[in-house]
């Protein structure tokens, strides 16, 4: 079986985003987490066919969440505490103890990511053991694993510009079977959400809807 992996904080004004603010508000900057969400799970469950988690922090009794769970009929799981890496790795052992073989990770800051690049994660795990999709702030946007978990979670410095970089130090250290995908973005800075508006112009109006129209109500503001 497979599965996707949401990982999401719940959009609380001053705990998400906060580099977007200034110029933001607080308030501002927790509606774009939300319609990121949004979107993501949009984009995940109009595929069909696939089983979606949804990571939840601070916890999956968060009244945001048991909304998502109604409104999308997604399954709720706890991160847990620790580094982001102790809770991929704490998710990733829960569901392949449930029987999910074949396991991707994304975040909710990639609000325009086409189900593409989770097809072809998916597809690449046919050969692969591991699949990572970099991101361009040094990160990465999606992680894929089949099998047993491999030593890539401990000794990183996560939330760094150094996370891609020192991941592949260990998929080469390790000899990991790996793919990667094209880079892409996630909206972490004043910057990213100008590039995200630029590129929406590119793009269907049927993609990232929710934050198109979030977006639409900042256009007055003088950042863009």
């Amino acid at each position: 079986m497979k599965c996707v992996v949401l990982f999401s904080k719940a959009p609380v004004p001053g705990k998400v985003k906060t580099r977007l603010v200034p110029p933001l508000s607080h308030a501002e900057a927790a509606s774009l987490q939300q319609a990121f969400i949004y979107d993501t799970l949009t984009t995940l469950l109009d595929e069909g066919n696939i089983k979606v988690f949804l990571a939840c922090h601070p916890s999956r009794e968060n009244p945001f969440f048991k909304r998502l769970q109604e409104r999308y009929n997604v399954t709720l799981i706890d991160q847990g505490t620790g580094t982001l890496g102790n809770k991929m790795k704490r998710v990733i052992l829960l569901l392949q103890s449930e029987k999910y073989s074949k396991i991707i990770i994304l975040g909710s800051d990639t609000p325009s990511l086409s189900f593409q690049y989770i097809s072809d994660a998916f597809h690449n795990l046919d050969k692969n053991d591991l699949v990572i999709g970099p991101s361009i702030d040094g990160g990465y946007y999606l992680l894929g694993i089949k099998g047993k978990v491999p030593d890539i979670f401990d000794r990183i410095t996560w939330g760094s510009d150094a996370v891609f970089k020192e991941t592949v130090a260990k998929v080469r250290e390790n000899a990991i079977k790996t793919s990667y995908l094209p880079f892409w973005y996630d909206i972490d800075t004043i910057n990213d959400l100008r590039f995200l508006v630029i590129h929406l112009v590119s793009l269907s109006k049927s993609r990232s809807v929710f934050t198109r129209n979030s977006i639409k109500k900042l256009k007055m503001r003088s950042f863009f």
